[in-house]
């Protein structure tokens, strides 16, 4: 993926990273980066020119307000707007921290802050009316929050050493937040499609997340406190909830939903524990609750 620091033009509009994905099919974050190829390059300039055309007001650059406050040693920061009414505002203390804001359409806002050594952060919004905001403390944490549609809100909070956040959304009115304190944490949210609502949480060392929506108003909640924790959550269909909460060591949860309605909850509280839940029809629901050491459960319902 690609991150603050010698971007070059920026590429983002719907055509440049959804061409031919299926926006109402299971998907992860790597099938959203294999449509970025280059023999797609030329189509795409040219279809986001036509879309510029074609929906930008008669005049364009109207209206929007950058700010960059730096105070530190070798800070770096990139703002990019086309289009008008959008908002962006970069806070840096400390040092080689590096940051990039592009905003490309009308009514964006994006607030990016930065305390600390070595932090990366990049918010690429590419539509209207969308929302980012991410806020890192400590060094070397990284942070990316892409939004291409309407109505998009992400926040991203690192406070730390070294956890990563990816969070790509495309559609309308989709929302995710993420709270990371610690070190080495991972987050990778990736939503498509209307309504979806995802939090994660993690406190601790090595915890990773890997939550997917597509299609309508999902909810998910992944809670990890503790080492090396692991929760996978997929979900597609509509109106789908699920919620994983983890507290000890090298736990795994697996959450894969499609359907209607369905509800999932895994609970575990030890180490080495192993939650597997998988439901398609409509309004299943299942739990799973784990105490202990290398206890195994696996839940199927069609």
């Amino acid at each position: 993926m690609r991150r603050a620091g010698g971007f070059g033009p920026p590429p983002l509009l719907p055509a440049v990273y959804f061409a031919g994905l299926d926006l109402f099919s299971p998907f992860t974050a790597e099938d959203i980066a294999s449509t970025m190829t280059p023999p797609n390059i030329k189509q795409v300039l040219l279809a986001s020119a036509a879309v510029i055309c074609l929906s930008a007001p008669v005049m364009a650059g109207t209206f929007n307000d950058a700010e960059i406050v730096q105070m530190g040693i070798a800070n770096s920061s990139i703002q990019f707007q086309d289009g008008y009414s959008n908002t962006a505002a970069t806070l840096q203390f400390g040092a080689y921290n590096d940051s990039e804001i592009i905003q490309i359409a009308y009514h964006n806002d994006a607030d990016l802050m930065q305390a600390g050594y070595g932090n990366t952060a990049a918010i690429h919004q590419g539509g209207t009316w969308n929302d980012a905001v991410i806020a890192q403390v400590g060094g070397s944490n990284d942070a990316f929050i892409d939004q291409v549609g309407g109505g998009l809100e992400a926040s991203a909070v690192q406070l730390g050493w070294a956890n990563d956040v990816t969070v790509v959304q495309a559609g309308l009115m989709d929302d995710a937040n993420i709270f990371q304190a610690g070190t080495y944490n991972d987050v990778m949210i990736a939503q498509v499609g209307y309504g979806h609502d995802v939090a994660v949480v993690q406190v601790g060392t090595g915890n990773k997340a890997d939550a997917s929506q597509s299609g309508a108003d999902h909810e998910a909640t992944i809670l990890q406190a503790g080492l090396g924790n692991d929760a996978y959550l997929r979900q597609s269909g509509t109106k789908n909830s699920a919620a994983v909460a983890q507290a000890g060591k090298d736990n795994t949860a697996t959450v894969q939903q499609a359907g209607f309605r369905n509800d999932a909850t895994t609970i575990q509280v030890g180490r080495g524990n192993s939650a597997t839940q998988t439901q398609g029809g409509a309004f299943n629901a299942a739990t799973i609750v784990q105490v202990g050491r290398s206890n195994t459960a696996v839940q199927t319902q069609r």
